[in-house]
């Protein structure tokens, strides 16, 4: 009986097919759930193979046994999201949602010029490493080159058109993963899935019927929609328009986490209420911000 408890013990994470589980402060071994598994774990070790290092991308470092030897990063974003749920608080800062937008173009643009699409896109398999950056993570159920797709991505990541003729010979395509993209997206910026309190048999209805959240005012919401709606034809063009918000992005690392615990796009929507409430108080509320920031810039 010692054994299960061992396990449990440095168990960090389960999915359909695999296991993850510490091995130290630094390294996580990967490894399937039961045989049939097994060559998910060899497609996934292909893929790293493939892919060799990139800094948006967890590390593969070694193969073990019958499983992955990878870097260990802290938890996936939607844990940090629910837990801002949990917390009531605000959504991410602005600047960690462009970063983390960056992140996860680039990483996904690497995997589409070595031809391997990770299809099962979301917070879930993105993971915050310890410096507060994201990077890709569970290539177990991916397509590389001729092979197969092991697993479905969830319902609010793909177009119910495709998730209802899913069958194992599906090929994703660039478009199907900017798609799920523009959901990852939403729930970063939000820290809410698309239709939170909606069923997903409700949420496949409004999307076939081409009914998306509401992004208007949203600092990524313009993007968002394009994802949804199939305006974008590769990364490129997705990127393209992140370096239109913020020009520094170009590496995805120069824009740092927020030092605020607040987020800056609440000023906005605060000082709109005060002008449709009252012009003339929007005033001096604006001079009074201006005053505090040429404080700020003296300190």
């Amino acid at each position: 009986m010692a054994k299960p408890a061992e396990f449990s013990d440095k168990l960090l994470g389960m999915g359909i097919m695999s296991a993850v589980v510490a091995l130290d402060n630094h390294t996580a071994l990967k490894h399937p759930l039961c045989e049939e598994y097994f060559n998910a774990v060899v497609t996934e070790k292909r893929i790293f193979e493939r892919l060799g290092d990139h800094d948006c991308i967890v590390k593969y470092i070694r193969p073990q046994g019958n499983g992955l030897v990878l870097e260990r990063l802290r938890y996936p974003l939607r844990k940090h999201l629910l837990n801002l749920q949990e917390d009531g608080g605000p959504p991410p800062h602005r600047d960690e949602i462009l970063k983390w937008a960056m992140q996860i173009l680039r990483g996904l643009q690497h995997l589409h010029s070595h031809s391997v699409y990770q299809f099962d896109i979301g917070c879930h398999n993105i993971l915050l490493d310890f410096n507060n950056n994201v990077k890709l993570s569970d290539f177990s159920g991916s397509l590389i080159d001729d092979g197969k797709v092991e697993v479905a991505p969830e319902t609010r990541s793909t177009h119910p058109c495709l998730i209802n003729h899913w069958h194992m010979s599906l090929k994703p395509t660039v478009k199907m993963e900017l798609f799920a993209v523009g959901t990852v997206l939403y729930e970063m910026s939000t820290i809410y899935k698309p239709y939170q309190d909606k069923g997903d048999s409700e949420v496949e209805k409004l999307y076939l019927k081409g009914l998306f959240p509401d992004t208007t005012g949203m600092l990524l919401g313009n993007i968002i929609q394009k994802c949804w709606t199939d305006k974008y034809h590769d990364t490129k063009e997705v990127i393209e328009d992140l370096l239109q918000i913020e020009p520094g992005l170009s590496d995805g690392t120069e824009v740092q986490g927020s030092k605020y615990p607040g987020n800056h796009t609440y000023v906005l929507l605060w000082l709109t209420a005060l002008h449709l409430a009252n012009p003339y108080f929007l005033a001096s509320s604006l001079g009074y911000l201006h005053l505090s920031f040429l404080f700020r810039l003296h300190l």
